[in-house]
């Protein structure tokens, strides 16, 4: 079945809130979706949508190189799966997260073309999850509020609950912590994610100070650049750490592994290259023994519904992913996947089960799309 015509629309996707991490502030998401339509008129979708933290990529430039990538695929077969995804790899090695919307966009049109979802594709010959247990996310920079907010999310169902640290001061982080595990007690867990805001020397503080809290993991203590301060606090902390922006790109893979760097992988397929690298780097964070973390990169319904399927399609043992997020956008691609008792459900269609609406795209959109066929 040939890919007969490659859609690139430029859009951007504000947020309700803007979000708050040691990075800074993230008010909005820009990018480029993709769909690729295949001669029986299937249509698969993917998006790039470049994060300052985590790619170097821009909207302008992705943009640029997608139209690149959409045009070598024109007349191939969507059965030659693995190979349209070397040749992609190929031509773009150093664009991740634009490799990241074909990765998609193929995926999703090949498990359509099968009338499958993507998760039953990835996890074949296994059966994938039908639900996927995610985290609350809590934001709040006061603590009686991220304590109000932290119970609330337990009423409603959920047994993970992630704090942002580092883009306050320590005393502060810690009052947050301590005042969010008082109000859920010792059986709901909390993980911490300092987005690469300390020192080393911060970091060895913040960590001892967390400790007495059980927290789950603690995520990207320090510069994403920084794999030996990353190493040398995974070796001595009594918390697990988790490595997510030194991820970015899929560069630091080798050494990550190599130093021992961390004990836990956050892997956003929209962010690594799409959902083939990032189930290869769960196979071998698993042979180390390693736990994995599945996460949005704050994308759109797309993204965050390859991301789902990703997540459903991986064997346990499972830690609760990083997928609550479709309630953050002002206005979204599609309808997101959302949760209910903690859970999101993989939906039964073929392909991510998703696809963008006409309105919405409309609303989002930068400009006319432009159109590649043979």
């Amino acid at each position: 079945m040939k890919i007969v015509r490659a859609e690139l629309t430029r859009v951007r996707l504000r947020l309700h809130t803007p979000l708050a991490t040691a990075r800074g502030l993230t008010d909005a998401r820009e990018g480029v979706l993709l769909a690729l339509t295949s001669e029986s008129a299937l249509v698969g979708h993917g998006e790039t949508l470049p994060l300052a933290g985590f790619s170097e990529e821009s909207p302008s430039r992705a943009f640029e190189t997608l139209s690149g990538l959409a045009r070598v695929l024109i007349g191939r077969e969507i059965e030659e799966l693995e190979a349209l995804l070397d040749m992609v790899e190929t031509l773009a090695p150093e664009a991740p997260t634009t490799r990241a919307a074909v990765d998609v966009a193929l995926f999703d049109l090949a498990a359509r073309a099968q009338g499958v979802g993507v998760a039953e594709l990835l996890a074949r010959p296994e059966r994938p999850r039908a639900q996927v247990e995610v985290n609350a996310l809590v934001y709040a920079g006061k603590p009686e509020v991220a304590a109000r907010e932290a119970l609330a999310a337990v009423a409603e169902g959920y047994r993970t609950i992630k704090l942002k640290v580092g883009a306050l001061a320590l005393d502060l982080d810690e009052a947050r912590v301590a005042a969010v595990r008082d109000a859920i007690g010792s059986e709901t867990k909390i993980r911490l994610d300092a987005n690469g805001g300390w020192k080393e020397q911060d970091a060895e503080q913040a960590i001892a100070r967390f400790a007495p809290y059980r927290i789950e993991f603690l995520e990207q203590p320090v510069d994403a650049r920084n794999l030996g301060g990353l190493a040398r606090l995974s070796a001595g902390s009594p918390i697990p750490i988790a490595a997510d922006e030194a991820l970015a790109g899929g560069y630091a893979f080798d050494e990550i592994f190599s130093r021992d760097a961390a004990s836990v992988l956050v892997l956003k397929p929209t962010v690594l290259g799409g959902l083939r690298v990032s189930q290869r780097v769960a196979g071998r964070a698993r042979r180390a023994g390693w736990g994995v973390v599945v996460t949005s990169a704050l994308d759109s319904a797309v993204g965050l519904a390859a991301a789902l399927q990703l997540a459903a399609a991986l064997p346990g043992p499972h830690l609760a992913a990083g997928l609550a997020t479709g309630a953050l956008l002002d206005w979204d691609l599609a309808t997101p996947p959302l949760p209910k008792n903690g859970m999101l459900s993989v939906p039964d269609g073929p392909g991510i089960g998703v696809a963008p609406l006409h309105d919405c795209l409309a609303r989002c959109a930068l400009g006319i799309t432009e159109e590649i066929t043979a």
